[in-house]
């Protein structure tokens, strides 16, 4: 059985790529300012805090295809879409709901340790860098688990802060949603038939300029889903890096791509008319074309398309984030394999 993984951190803007300053104010419900809010570009390691006036200035080399968000703690987070196209903000902030809710437990079988591991192993993953991680805030993880759906899904009112030690990252995580469908009622790893996450996130560098950890970074990055889309965008194939197979025959990528730029955006057409849906999706599960990949001659892939269209920014951020998917070497790369998306090699 294929696993399968989709990924989405809030990225949504279409914008040309040129260096600019994002600045603005902060207040809250009564139109005072918020000192100390958290200010960053979804995704990337750009960011700031509001001075003592509630003031934020930041600075991004080139346009990102990503959203601003503003956060306080005890305030819903603001997500600002196409912040270059107004870079100077006033923002209001919201107070959370205290009412408490109603909660319904349901019994399901399986203990919060036994959640709490597939979810890291799903989360975080199991190549070097995921099990390198820490998550330094466990407690405010919550789960459930729908038995009728064999699915487990986690949450939390705050960002998951998470410690990589092997890329020498601290990540910030805000989770938007989180689950893992399992092929039967179980909690185990070798049952997971797909997991999704999607969510926010802002990276702090702790490496303090080490050559090190740039090193592991971009072992990382080579033969990642980033990687990928970066070299889809600009039609680049070769046998060090990705390679095209229809089947289990070499395809010309040529014959099945269409790769157009507009705007520092670039729409990808596949042109080759839908094939015969793979036994590993669902009845129900959209389908156009699938392909397998290999890279550098050994890691075997496949990607599946849910539609004949979709679009990658001049970072390599697929904004059709639920019509890709990923199984084999790729579809293993969790959060804890994840680089911003300022990432240059």
């Amino acid at each position: 059985m294929k696993h399968y993984f989709y990924t989405f951190l809030l990225v949504l803007c279409c914008l040309k790529m040129h260096s600019q300053t994002l600045s603005g104010i902060v207040f809250d419900e009564n139109k005072e300012t918020i000192a100390g809010a958290s200010v960053y570009l979804d995704g990337t390691s750009i960011g700031t805090i509001t001075d003592d006036q509630g003031k934020y200035k930041l600075h991004a080399a080139n346009k990102i295809n990503t959203t601003l968000v503003i956060g306080f703690i005890g305030y819903e987070s603001k997500i600002i879409a196409n912040p270059f196209e107004n870079p100077d903000q006033k923002v209001y902030l919201i107070p959370k709901e205290t009412t408490l809710k109603e909660v319904t437990v349901v019994a399901d079988g399986f203990s919060r340790a036994d959640k709490l591991k597939v979810f890291r192993e799903e989360f975080l993953g199991k190549t070097k860098a995921g099990r390198s991680c820490k998550i330094l805030n466990e407690p405010d993880i919550s789960f459930s688990y729908d038995t009728k759906k064999n699915q487990l899904s986690a949450f939390s009112s705050v960002p998951i802060a998470i410690q990589n030690n092997y890329l020498g990252y601290e990540i910030a995580f805000s989770l938007v949603e989180f689950n893992i469908k399992f092929n039967l009622k179980s909690i185990k790893s070798a049952d997971v038939y797909s997991s999704y996450l999607a969510g926010t996130t802002f990276y702090k560098d702790h490496t303090n300029g080490k050559k090190a950890y740039f090193d592991k970074r971009k072992k990382t990055y080579y033969g990642s889903q980033m990687h990928f889309f970066r070299n889809l965008s600009k039609n680049i194939w070769d046998k060090k890096s990705f390679q095209l197979f229809d089947g289990s025959y070499l395809a010309n990528p040529n014959d099945y791509f269409q790769i157009q730029k507009n705007a520092g955006i670039y729409t990808i057409t596949i042109k080759d008319s839908a094939k015969k849906k793979p036994k590993s999706l669902s009845d129900d599960s959209l389908f156009y074309k699938s392909f397998n990949l290999l890279y550098n001659r050994s890691q075997q892939s496949n990607v599946i398309f849910k539609s004949n269209t979709f679009h990658i920014d001049e970072y390599g951020n697929n904004e059709d984030f639920d019509v890709v998917l990923f199984g084999g070497e790729l579809g293993k790369k969790r959060a804890g394999d994840m680089l911003p998306m300022n990432f240059t090699e």
